[in-house]
C-alpha cells in the first residue's frame, strides 16, 4: 500500500487505484464493511488500511470554547410519550390502591383494580379529573400496542387491558371533582406561564408528545373508550401482581419504543420532503437556489432535536428494563417469541438451574449480535457464547447441542433479514424459498413501521454500522480506510436513482460517508476540540465521535437513529443531492470570506487591538472553518443533514 508524503494530500498517492466519488475528487478513503460475505471477499474483515492521514489537517490553533458554554440549554428535560404513559399508568394504579381499603380490594393484583372501581361506584366516590386523564392515556397507548402486528402481549397483559377498559366505564360515570375558582385560575395562569417558557426554550417541543386530537384521529374512540357498561372481566386462575406486570412490560414497551422511533423518523422525512418541494417551486419562479439555506437550517435543527429525543427515549427504556441494553436484545424480545419459548423448553428439560424467559431472550439477542458483527471480528463471541450460557445455567450435553442448533439457525435468520454486500446474491436461492414458504422477504421485522422498516429498515443500518466498527477498530489512528469499491452497490454512487435506504444507499454510506467521518473524528475538529453546547446543537456529530472512539461496542439505538436520519434526509432529497452539496459549500465558503474581510477591516480600528473578547471571538469563529475542509469529503460534510448542522 503506497503511503502519502507527510503534509501532502494522500489522495495524490492513490490516483491510479482511487475512484471518483461523484463530486470531482479522487478518493482513497473508502471502506468495505461487510459481514461474512466481505470476509470471504477480502480475506479478513472486509476493510483495508489506506494512506496516512496528513498530520497537519487543521488550520490554526484550537481555541478555548468553554466560554461559549455558559448559555442555558434550549431544553433540558422535555417529556416523551413513553415516559408520560409509564408515569400515568403508575399514578392511576397508586390512586386506586391508595383510595380503596386493603380489606376491600385485597392484594395489589390486576383484578383488585376492578374491585376498587366497583367500591368507588358504591361509595359515589368523587373522582379527580386527572385520574381519568391518566387512565385514558394508559388505555390509549396499550390499545395502540395491542393493534400492532405483534399483538398486545401475553394473556396477562391482555387481561390488564380489559380491566383498564372496565375501570374506565365505571369511573367515567362517577361525579368529578371540581377545583375551587381561585385555585383553578391560579393553575391556568401557572400553566400558561410554563407553556410560554417551554415554547421559548424549545420551539420544537411539539415533537415531544402526541396531542389527544392527533391520537383520536387514529383510534376509534368508541372502541377503546366505551360509553356504555362492559362486562366485568373474569378473575384469572392465578392472581397477577400489578408490580410484576409493570416490570414485565418489556415486549409492549419495545413495540411502543419502535413505534415512537418510526413516528419521529417520519418527522425527519417530512422536513426534507418540504425542501425538495420548495426547491422545485423556487426553480419555476426563478428564485436563487441559496434561498433554501434557511430551510436547510430549520430541518437540521429539528432533526438534531429529534436525535436528542431518541437519546432520552433510549435512556427511559433502559431505566425501565435494564436487560434491554442493545438493539439486538430488544429485537429478540420483539421478533423471536417462538424461538424464546423453544429455548425455555430446552432449559426446563436439560438445565439444572432456574432460568427465566428474560435471560433466554437476552441469550438470543446476544447470539443475534454475533451475526450482525463481522465473523472475523475478534470481539465476536460466536465460538463461546453457547457454551458460556449453558455453563451458567447448568445445561447438560444434550441441551447444549440443541441450543447450538438454535444459535446456528439464527445465522440464517439474520442473513435473510439484513443481507449486505455479496450475501444478497449468495443467498438469493434461500431467500426465494423463504419467500415462497413464509410469504416474507428480507427486512420484514418491522413491516408496519413505514420509516424504519421495510425499504427503510433501521436494522439494516444497525448491521452496517456494527460491521464497519470492526474496520475502524483495526485501522491505525493515522491511516485512512480503503475498500473495494462497488461491493455494496453500483460504483461510483450517483444521486437521482435511489428508491430505498437499504442497498441503494449502502455504497454511499460505507464507501464515502463513514470513512470520511472517521478522519474527521480522529484528526479533524471533532477529534481535537469540544465545541460549545455540542450535545444540543449537533448531537449527530457527537454520536458519530462516540462511535469512532468506541467502535467495538454494540451499536446503540441513538447512533443508529442518527445515521438513519441522515440516510432518510439523503433519500428524500436524492433528486437534488448534488445541488444541495454545492449550495451548502458555497454558502459556507462565502460566510468565511466575509469573516476574513471583516477581520481585515477590524484591524484598522483601534479598539479591536485592545479588546481581548473581540480577538478571542474572531479566533474561535475562524477556527470553525476547519469543519468544511475538503479532506473530509464533500458528501460526508455537505449532505442535507450535516450541511445544515454545520
Amino acid at each position: 500500500m503506497a503511503r502519502g508524503k507527510k503534509g501532502r494530500s494522500s489522495n495524490k498517492t492513490k490516483k491510479k487505484k482511487g475512484s471518483s466519488n461523484g463530486n470531482g475528487r479522487r478518493s482513497g478513503n473508502t471502506t468495505n464493511g461487510g459481514g461474512s460475505a466481505s470476509a470471504s471477499a477480502q480475506g479478513g474483515r472486509g476493510g483495508g488500511v489506506g494512506p496516512r492521514i496528513p498530520s497537519n489537517v487543521l488550520q490554526g490553533k484550537s481555541p478555548n470554547f468553554k466560554e461559549f458554554d455558559k448559555a442555558k440549554a434550549l431544553q433540558e428535560n422535555y417529556p416523551t410519550v413513553y415516559s408520560r404513559y409509564k408515569k400515568a399508568t403508575n399514578r392511576f394504579i397508586q390512586y386506586m390502591m391508595g383510595k380503596c381499603p386493603e380489606e376491600i380490594r385485597g392484594a395489589r393484583t390486576v383484578d383488585a383494580l376492578c374491585t376498587a372501581a366497583d367500591w368507588m361506584e358504591g361509595q359515589k366516590h368523587i373522582l379527580p379529573r386527572s385520574v381519568l386523564q391518566d387512565l385514558k392515556l394508559a388505555i390509549r397507548i396499550r390499545s395502540r400496542v395491542a393493534k400492532s402486528m405483534y399483538g398486545g402481549g401475553d394473556s396477562g397483559h391482555k387481561h390488564f387491558n380489559l380491566v383498564l377498559t372496565y375501570c374506565w366505564t365505571v369511573l367515567n360515570r362517577l361525579p368529578k371533582e371540581e377545583a375551587a375558582p381561585a385555585i383553578a385560575a391560579a393553575e391556568v395562569a401557572q400553566t400558561a406561564e410554563e407553556g410560554e417558557r417551554e415554547e421559548q426554550e424549545n420551539r420544537f417541543a411539539a415533537l415531544g408528545e402526541l396531542g389527544d386530537d392527533e391520537e383520536d384521529e387514529v383510534m376509534e374512540e368508541e372502541e377503546i373508550f366505551p360509553s356504555s357498561p362492559v362486562p366485568r372481566p373474569e378473575h384469572t386462575p392465578e392472581p397477577i401482581s400489578l408490580d410484576d406486570l409493570m416490570k414485565a412490560d418489556d415486549r409492549i414497551d419495545a413495540i411502543l419504543f419502535l413505534d415512537s422511533l418510526d413516528e419521529l423518523m417520519g418527522c425527519v422525512s417530512q422536513q426534507y420532503k418540504a425542501i425538495i418541494a420548495n426547491y422545485n417551486s423556487n426553480r419555476r419562479q426563478g428564485v436563487p437556489p441559496s434561498a433554501l439555506v434557511e430551510m436547510f437550517l430549520e430541518a437540521s435543527v429539528a432533526t438534531n432535536m429529534i436525535i436528542q429525543k431518541v437519546q432520552q427515549l433510549e435512556m427511559d427504556l433502559q431505566l425501565q428494563h435494564e436487560h434491554l441494553t442493545t438493539p439486538y436484545r430488544l429485537l429478540a424480545t420483539l421478533v423471536l417469541p417462538d424461538i424464546t419459548r423453544h429455548v425455555m423448553e430446552v432449559l426446563r428439560e436439560h438445565a439444572s438451574k432456574h432460568c427465566d424467559e428474560r435471560a433466554a431472550s437476552c441469550f438470543l439477542g446476544d447470539s443475534m449480535e454475533c451475526y450482525f458483527r463481522n465473523l472475523s471480528d475478534d470481539l465476536n463471541r460466536k465460538d463461546v457464547i453457547v457454551q458460556e450460557f449453558c455453563t451458567k445455567q447448568g445445561v447438560n450435553e444434550a441441551g447444549t447441542a440443541e441450543l447450538q442448533k438454535v444459535f446456528e439457525g439464527l445465522h440464517h435468520v439474520v442473513s435473510l433479514e439484513v443481507p449486505i454486500g455479496a450475501e444478497i446474491s449468495m443467498n438469493s436461492g434461500i431467500a426465494s424459498l423463504y419467500r415462497r414458504v413464509s410469504g416474507l422477504s428480507s427486512h420484514s421485522w418491522l413491516p408496519k413501521c413505514h420509516f424504519i422498516g421495510g425499504d427503510r429498515s433501521i436494522d439494516h443500518t444497525i448491521r452496517l454500522l456494527q460491521t464497519f466498527g470492526d474496520v475502524v477498530r483495526n485501522t491505525p489512528q493515522d491511516r485512512q480506510i480503503v475498500a473495494k469499491r462497488g461491493f455494496f452497490g453500483p460504483s461510483p454512487w450517483r444521486s437521482g436513482r435511489s428508491r430505498k435506504i437499504h442497498n441503494d444507499l449502502d455504497e454511499l454510506l460505507m464507501s464515502d460517508i463513514l470513512p470520511a467521518w472517521v478522519v474527521m473524528c480522529r484528526k479533524g475538529i471533532l477529534g481535537t476540540s469540544k465545541l460549545p453546547r455540542e450535545n444540543e446543537i449537533c448531537p449527530l456529530l457527537v454520536q458519530l465521535r462516540a462511535y469512532v472512539e468506541n467502535p467495538g461496542k454494540p451499536i446503540d439505538w441513538s447512533t443508529s437513529f442518527a445515521v438513519h436520519a441522515l440516510l432518510t434526509a439523503i433519500l428524500e432529497t436524492d433528486g437534488i443531492f448534488d445541488s444541495i452539496i454545492n449550495i451548502s459549500k458555497e454558502v459556507f465558503d462565502n460566510y468565511f470570506e466575509q469573516v476574513k474581510h471583516a477581520a481585515k477591516i477590524a484591524q484598522r480600528e483601534k479598539d479591536t487591538h485592545t479588546s481581548r473578547a473581540s480577538a478571542h471571538n474572531m479566533i474561535a469563529i475562524s477556527f470553525l472553518e476547519n469543519l468544511g475542509l475538503d479532506v473530509f469529503g464533500q458528501r460526508a460534510i455537505w449532505n442535507p443533514l450535516c450541511g445544515g448542522t454545520i
